[in-house]
């Protein structure tokens, strides 16, 4: 990862060269390291410079979470988000810090400082179910995040316990309390509720809600 990239070149070019024809002719399966390997080599590769990303693929754990599934990534574990739409929530942090296979700033260097290199066994983290509610336990303090699928003309209160955010992922839903009343009318709207507020929140039509707050 810390390679001049002429090395790098040297090293994966080999690797791709048998890898992108079979991409591109539909050879390679998602469970194959190698899709996701040339996906990244034409996506994020520029001429003479090949993504020095393409190693991780190789030795991170290849994970296929399905609808409502979570997972938990700890402090000092890299992660690569490969396809699809994902909620994230985080604790408090100025350190995300991004190896490749990325637009955004890279700083391998640092980001080593900070991994921790040891094997790791991903834990597919499934909702606990209650009535409309699903809330995925993760094994911090800092947060907790629940969803909220509610039909047509459902209605929920809830009772804000901290500054809590709302995210809207489908449908659509008003949110009241004494003082105010919003809507959230298109997914990826986003809403806040402060300490000591009840809010009712009520399905214009059938909703996908997620609430995310302080522990």
């Amino acid at each position: 990862m810390e390679m001049p990239q002429e090395e790098v070149n040297a090293l994966l070019q080999p690797l791709l060269a048998r890898i992108i024809p079979l991409y591109q002719n539909n050879q390679l399966e998602k469970t194959d390291e190698n899709f996701w390997a040339a996906r990244a080599a034409l996506t994020f590769g520029r001429p003479g410079v090949i993504d020095r990303g393409i190693f991780s693929v190789y030795f991170f754990n290849l994970l296929h979470l399905t609808t409502g599934q979570a997972i938990f990534q700890d402090a000092g574990v890299p992660h690569a988000y490969l396809e699809g739409q994902n909620v994230e929530i985080m604790a408090s942090s100025d350190n995300v810090l991004r190896g490749g296979l990325t637009t955004k700033h890279i700083d391998t260097v640092e980001l080593l400082k900070h991994t921790r290199c040891e094997a790791t066994h991903p834990k597919i983290i499934k909702p606990a179910k209650g009535k409309s509610v699903q809330s995925y336990k993760a094994p911090v303090k800092d947060f907790t995040l629940n969803s909220y699928q509610l039909n047509k003309g459902e209605a929920i209160t809830l009772d804000i316990a901290t500054a809590e955010i709302f995210l809207l992922m489908q449908g659509k839903v008003t949110l009241q309390s004494k003082k105010i009343k919003v809507a959230l009318a298109k997914p990826n709207i986003t809403a806040a509720a402060f300490a000591g507020a009840t809010v009712t929140i009520k399905a214009l039509e059938d909703a996908w809600l997620f609430k995310a707050a302080a522990r």
